[in-house]
């Protein structure tokens, strides 16, 4: 028990130094979609302002379509039968962003908006598409073939044999079954997803919320018709929602635990994205409720007041640059601002729509707390892993497990529909041949670069001049440490009374 527990210490203290950490949002969907947030957890259908995590998994069965926006602004969206990962969803202490998308099977649209020190890109099976600039991509792997369509901009086109620019009106068709080996035209059939997916973009690029909120690139379009700005004297510029009288925040929805930030609050309303994770709700004398957006860009799982009652956990939203310290009642504590929800030690999600009393008759017996407590760290989902795609398993991964489930979910992890591809080794490298005087080949290995240090001078040095060899002469001290010295220069002193010495005559 003390080498678990040594564990959950270190990783605390590793997750409080590292950067922020980052979360895509599940918004647009149509049809029957699902996501997968961790190997250990069941297929679950797709909710809208869902957060997903580093290495989520999301697919949309035939006919539906299902839209997941990123931080930057990057969205990736799945059209039809398709299965893809967020591989690598990161951001370095220094600000830089790391997004990687793996794609299994099925139509995409991606429209990438990376920063200039940022890093994105896609990996497909038999290719990779890094992104540079803004550009849009449409992506149909099918279980033959790999294609790789430029709607907008210019991405940077991968392969194991060759890399180059796509640039927009270029298609690549890569063959699934020859590893490197791939097609260019300059044509793009139209698909009937391509208009949705463009208006889609349309719709976000536009957007009069995001003028509002520098830095934060994901929800903004669903601000502009459910509620209005408005600017105030005590908060600034404030966001009222169209809501009915007596509403107020947390509420409508639920919260649900995440291991890497714990429980986070996923709202009913189709708005509920930013206003619930960036800045925080004031009830306005006037107004009502708005929403101050504030200056953090960190993700944030919901910050609220907690009580706990017998059975049941409550909340309540904090005010603006309130500082919560589970002592006493908070800025904003009221009967009617609390909601109530069913709470058991272990419970990994919590739904006060299923609450069977009223919070202000518990509000007696309630007592405030700084957080929930955590359920417990179970250790199969440590170990827990999901089949490789077929864009990594081009590569040296091989399949770990099979797929994982909990039993007893609705919800079972489906056999994937496109087998892996067969891994065949890449060609070997072409070696260089010298001929010399006779018919004699040798194989010249490719040069190997070699990094010399470069010194680094810590201190000053001095270096003494060096001076010409000076005569002796009879005025030289006799107890002169650098008396006779060939190099050091021997100083004769005129006393002041001594008269100068004539001019030698010349000629006689």
């Amino acid at each position: 028990m003390l080498h678990i527990a040594l564990s959950i210490l270190l990783i605390s203290v590793s997750a409080a130094s590292a950067a922020p950490l980052r979360f895509a949002r599940a918004g647009e969907i149509e049809g029957t979609a699902e996501i997968q947030p961790h190997a250990a957890e069941p297929w679950s259908p797709a909710i809208r302002n869902t957060p997903l995590p580093q290495g989520s998994r999301l697919r949309a069965d035939s006919g539906s379509r299902f839209e997941a926006e990123m931080d930057d602004g990057t969205v990736l969206r799945l059209a039809g039968d398709s299965l893809a990962e967020i591989s690598d969803f990161t951001q370095l202490s220094t600000g830089q962003k790391i997004s990687l998308f793996s794609l299994d099977h099925g139509t995409f649209y991606f429209t990438g908006r990376p920063q200039l020190r940022d890093s994105l890109s896609v990996a497909l099976p038999g290719a990779q598409i890094t992104f540079r600039h803004r550009a849009r991509v449409r992506f149909e792997i099918s279980q033959n073939a790999t294609e790789i369509a430029v709607l907008e901009g210019s991405v940077r086109f991968s392969t194991p044999t060759a890399e180059l620019d796509l640039r927009e009106g270029h298609l690549a068709r890569v063959d699934s079954g020859r590893v490197g080996r791939f097609e260019l035209l300059r044509e793009i059939p139209q698909l009937e997803s391509d208009d949705w997916s463009q208006k889609r973009d349309a719709v976000q690029e536009k957007s009069a919320s995001a003028r509002h909120l520098p830095g934060l690139n994901f929800g903004a379009a669903d601000l502009d018709l459910a509620g209005s700005w408005l600017q105030t004297d005590d908060a600034g510029l404030v966001w009222k929602p169209k809501v009915l009288e007596g509403w107020a925040p947390f509420q409508n929805g639920t919260w649900r635990w995440f291991d890497q930030i714990g429980y986070t609050w996923i709202a009913s309303e189709t708005w509920g994205w930013m206003p619930y994770h960036f800045g925080r709700w004031l009830q306005n004398a006037s107004l009502g409720w708005v929403w101050v957006p504030g200056s953090s860009r960190t993700y944030k799982p919901g910050e609220v007041f907690w009580m706990r009652a017998p059975g049941l956990a409550l909340w309540g939203p904090l005010a603006p640059d309130e500082f919560w310290t589970g002592q006493g009642p908070a800025r904003q504590f009221a009967s009617l601002n609390t909601t109530a929800a069913k709470f058991e030690s272990g419970q990994r999600e919590l739904d006060p729509s299923v609450a069977v009393v009223r919070p202000k008759d518990l509000l007696a017996s309630a007592q405030f707390i700084v957080a929930l407590p955590s359920p417990p760290l179970i250790g199969s989902r440590l170990d827990a892993v999901n089949p490789v795609l077929r864009s990594i398993g081009f590569g040296a991964i091989s399949l770990m497990s099979p797929d994982v489930f909990v039993p007893g979910s609705s919800y079972e992890p489906r056999s994937v529909v496109v087998p892996p591809a067969t891994l065949v080794p890449p060609p070997p490298r072409p070696t260089t041949t010298v001929v010399i005087d006779r018919p004699v080949y040798v194989e010249v290995p490719e040069p190997v670069e070699i990094y010399y240090p470069v010194p680094v001078y810590s201190g000053v040095l001095v270096l003494n001049p060096t001076f010409a060899k000076q005569p002796k002469t009879d005025r030289d001290t006799p107890g002169d440490p650098h008396n006779g010295s060939p190099h050091w220069p021997k100083k004769r002193i005129t006393p002041p009374d001594e008269p100068t010495p004539p001019e030698k005559p010349t000629g006689s």
